[in-house]
């Protein structure tokens, strides 16, 4: 395991499932949001708990389910994945109201996350 990537493991965490390892150091960057760490199926009721779900390394299957139980409960969904240095996919369903951005005469669109 790389610490200098994985900053809120220690040595300690080693052979704990991440998620589990890193919630407590998570949870206290804001200590007004609560955060569960689910090991169970993520069923419909489950899911409906919740104000908010983020996914990450989820088969796209399980995203696209998981996506519409959020949407029709009015829950947050977040899924971000990464593929190697540079491959990400972020993606985000907020459903709040319509949103509509326009960019006029944009040949490419370029941006990047840090």
């Amino acid at each position: 395991m790389h610490f200098r990537a994985q900053y809120y493991l220690t040595q300690e965490d080693i052979g704990k499932p991440r998620a589990a390892a890193s919630l407590q150091r998570l949870a206290s960057l804001n200590p007004y949001v609560p955060l569960h760490h689910i090991t169970g199926p993520l069923t419909d009721d489950v899911l409906r708990r919740y104000k908010a779900v983020v996914c990450t390394q989820v088969p796209l299957s399980e995203q696209v389910r998981i996506n519409n139980v959020c949407h029709a409960a009015g829950t947050y969904f977040i899924s971000a994945e990464t593929r190697g240095v540079f491959g990400y996919r972020a993606s985000t369903a907020f459903f709040i109201g319509p949103v509509c951005v326009t960019v006029a005469n944009a040949t490419s669109l370029r941006f990047a996350l840090s």
